[in-house]
């Protein structure tokens, strides 16, 4: 019994040893960073539209469609921002994502951006949205992210990666395992969202004719439980990837669903490279300390 426990201890090890290459944690902190100014405030709104730019007007929350009772926490009693407090965190927010941007103090700024997101979050239950949660832990996740080496190779720890991996293959699961339920399969929730006018465009008129409501909910639910497996095995990775981003972009042709298609196609690029490890030949190995030892690089897959 110990020895299979040892076995599973070291296997579980494995899938988050190794190395990768450095230009993935550079992408992905460009991309957060982007994404995070665009919901930060409407700049972009002369020539996009997105969904959020209907509450918000500059940097600030547009009080004319604001609820009451509005920035009272529905997470955290007692937490009431006012006007004053969300002022400060709005603009703070913005000038902390551009320094993120162009990677100064990465950590530290990373990690009080989340402090400042998860703040206005909980205290704005009329803006509380899953796909904010996702950007929002992606950012928290660049705290872990591994500095550039001093050789000249960039290939960095592969640990921090495969935690964000392990974090999106979870989100896929928990959306596709929610929709086996009657109502999903049967298409009546597909249904409910059309009569709310929430589905529009080509593509939403296209396939609910060709597969119809019942049909699309399968497709969809089919769709979301084969990227946990398709991500998950070495040989289909990249496959996975490239159906994810096809998914999320019809999808994003569809609904409303603002920037969250375009986070997604960003934590899929983490599973593109090639998770490697560091081997050195026996001979070397059996004569030189760890410090001496040339070293070659060998995949090790996901």
């Amino acid at each position: 019994m110990k020895a299979r426990w040892t076995v599973a201890v070291h296997a579980f090890d494995a899938r988050f040893d190794g190395l990768v290459d450095g230009r993935i944690y550079e992408l992905l902190r460009i991309g957060l960073a982007l994404l995070l100014l665009l919901r930060s405030a409407d700049f972009t709104r002369p020539w996009l539209s997105l969904d959020h730019y209907e509450w918000v007007k500059g940097f600030d929350f547009s009080w004319s469609v604001a609820e009451s009772p509005y920035l009272v926490s529905p997470l955290v009693p007692g937490l009431v921002l006012g006007a004053r407090a969300t002022w400060l965190l709005v603009r703070a927010r913005f000038a902390l994502a551009l320094l993120l941007l162009f990677r100064i103090r990465l950590r530290w700024i990373a990690l009080l951006l989340t402090l400042f997101d998860y703040a206005l979050l909980f205290a704005d239950r009329y803006r509380y949205f899953h796909h904010l949660q996702v950007l929002y832990l992606a950012i928290a996740w660049l705290t872990l992210s591994p500095t550039r080496p001093a050789s000249g190779d960039d290939l960095r720890p592969a640990w921090p990666l495969q935690l964000l991996r392990s974090a999106l293959l979870g989100i896929y699961f928990a959306s596709g395992t929610a929709k086996l339920t009657v109502d999903w399969w049967s298409g009546d929730s597909l249904a409910v969202l059309a009569h709310l006018h929430q589905m529009n465009g080509r593509v939403w008129t296209w396939s609910s004719n060709a597969f119809g409501f019942g049909g699309l909910a399968k497709l969809v639910c089919f769709a979301e439980l084969s990227l946990v497996l398709l991500l998950s095995l070495r040989a289909t990775r990249r496959a996975g990837v490239v159906l994810g981003f096809v998914f999320h972009g019809l999808v994003s042709c569809v609904l409303p669903v603002s920037t969250f298609g375009a986070t997604m196609a960003l934590l899929l690029a983490s599973f593109w490279p090639a998770r490697k490890c560091r081997v050195s030949p026996p001979a070397v190995r059996a004569r030189g300390t760890a410090g001496e030892r040339a070293e070659d690089v060998a995949d090790v897959g996901v």
